[in-house]
């Protein structure tokens, strides 16, 4: 990653920042050269104006502002949750997408979930605890008064009703894909039909995989990274992601088998939920 503790600085110097860290790729050694930087930078009040945050970047040597977020932001969708006010900049060569939120945003959502304990609600209607799965994956570049440390030591262990509640939701929808599934395998149905319900099926064994593991979901594109390090996996896990999925239609069979060591193995370890 290119040095960027300068332009840090110069953020925490000119913004009241409450806290920044770095998600995605360059977070988790995963970045190439197509890879830009992520940062949520959180705001103690307010998100600042396109205009203050102009003038901030400007200040700033070697820095060419590609887009502001009034130009681009599309509020309401999943991935603006957490950052509703984005801008896209280039420092020396290096893309940077900066998302701004606030630390009354994070104190919310950390409260309907750990302390309500819901899944869906307005300031985050959407999977929230994804969220805390970004943060808990993320490096923190900077972080006054240990505002998003103290944090995270709110958000666990996970609460006992949120796993409980995630698996409920998502198990249903994993059963009846691994149905459809196995339906299609036997049957000449189309390979767009068999892959919705592939993929749909895959999301729901995500979500339930990671409550099974007491992991909040990391909201990642590089999925597998995390899935593949979970303690609790079904059986060929790694097989299935690396030689079964690549050929999916191919290997209807499989495909349809994996889900069922799937289904199995989760049946065996939701049995006692606490654990």
């Amino acid at each position: 990653m290119i040095d960027i503790n300068k332009f840090i600085l110069h953020l925490t110097n000119h913004l009241s920042i409450q806290g920044i860290v770095c998600y995605g790729s360059y977070a988790l050694a995963l970045n190439d050269e197509k890879s830009d930087i992520d940062l949520l930078i959180l705001m103690k009040e307010e998100i600042p104006n396109q205009q203050i945050r102009r003038q901030c970047y400007q200040q700033f040597p070697a820095l060419t502002v590609i887009s502001f977020a009034e130009e681009t932001m599309n509020a309401g969708n999943w991935d603006n949750s957490w950052s509703p006010v984005n801008d896209k900049l280039i420092l020396h060569h290096q893309p940077l997408d900066i998302g701004y939120n606030t630390t009354t945003w994070v104190d919310k959502v950390i409260n309907n979930l750990i302390i309500k304990q819901q899944t869906s609600f307005p300031e985050f209607p959407f999977r929230p605890y994804s969220f805390l799965g970004l943060l808990e994956s993320a490096k923190i570049f900077y972080d006054k008064d240990d505002f998003i440390q103290n944090h995270l030591k709110k958000i666990r262990p996970m609460p006992l009703t949120l796993k409980e509640k995630i698996i409920r939701e998502f198990l249903p929808i994993l059963i009846e894909s691994h149905q459809e599934l196995l339906d299609y395998s036997e049957r000449n149905i189309g390979i767009l039909a068999f892959q919705f319900h592939l993929g749909r099926g895959l999301d729901a064994l995500e979500q339930v995989l990671f409550a099974i593991n007491n992991v909040y979901h990391p909201a990642s594109k590089y999925i597998e990274y995390f899935l593949l390090r979970l303690k609790y996996q079904p059986p060929g896990l790694a097989d299935f992601i690396h030689s079964t999925l690549p050929k999916f239609y191919e290997n209807k069979k499989a495909v349809v088998d994996f889900f069922k060591t799937a289904l199995d193995f989760i049946e065996n370890k939701t049995l006692n939920t606490t654990g």
